[in-house]
Parts: structure tokens; sequence; C-alpha cells
């Protein structure tokens, strides 16, 4: 017997999220182009899947009582100020998550057997002589 409890969706960007950035360009780019429509944004937020579960989230926080499982129609529900905001928030802990990742790979250099020491020594810049 299969259980109809869903998963939680998940809401935070993902290390794969990284290599999509052209879709957050056109994104932002789709909201600033008075041509552009809701179909264009959703196939742009569709590449995200993080950013699109929170979009979805959000719409149904603005409509209680209705499970929001359309991207499309969670786009029409927050509209180009919700969707600001939650891709403002989504850019904010997209920046966090790059930081995160470099962090840990430079941890991660620094902690290899094969990490060389600093070419900065003390006598570095003075052609190999003492200095005075």
């Amino acid at each position: 017997m299969k259980s109809s409890v869903r998963p939680p969706p998940i809401l935070d960007p993902q290390p794969e999220d990284l290599h999509h950035l052209a879709a957050l360009h056109g994104i932002l780019g789709a909201l600033n182009d008075p041509a552009a429509g809701i179909h264009q944004l959703k196939e742009y937020c569709a590449r995200l899947p993080s950013l699109g579960n929170r979009i979805l989230a959000a719409a149904e926080i603005s409509r209680p009582g209705r499970d929001v499982m359309d991207l499309r129609f969670a786009l029409a529900v927050l509209g180009n100020r919700g969707l600001g905001e939650v891709l403002l928030q989504y850019l904010e802990d997209l920046t966090i998550l790059k930081a995160d990742l470099e962090e840990q790979r430079i941890a991660h250099v620094m902690q290899s057997p094969h990490a060389r020491p600093s070419s900065r020594s003390p006598r570095a810049g003075c052609g190999g002589r003492g200095v005075g």
C-alpha cells in the first residue's frame, strides 16, 4: 500500500542550482520586459526546482486552504512583486550557499597532504639574500 504523504519539497538552493545562473538572468530579464509573459517566467523558474518549490509555497500562503500545484498558477497568484520577493530571498540564499561551498573547498585544499606551504616567507622577494 502506497502512502499518500508527499516528501517535503526542497526549498533551499542546491549546489547544482549554481550551474543554472542563466535561468536567473532570464527571470530578471523577463520581469523587466513588459512583453514577457507568464509562460516565459514559468519556463525559467522550472529550471530551478528549489525556486519553483518556493514559488508554490509562497502562493499557497497567499491562498490559504488551497493546494497550489501548478507553477503557472502560482506565478499568477504572486504577481511580479511577489515573485520579486521570493527571488530576492532565493538569490541571498544562493549567495550564502556559494560562499559556504567555497569555504569548504578552501578548507579541504588546506587540509590536503599535498597542500604546498605558502610561497610567502620572510625572505620572499629578497632574491634569496638576507635583508640588510
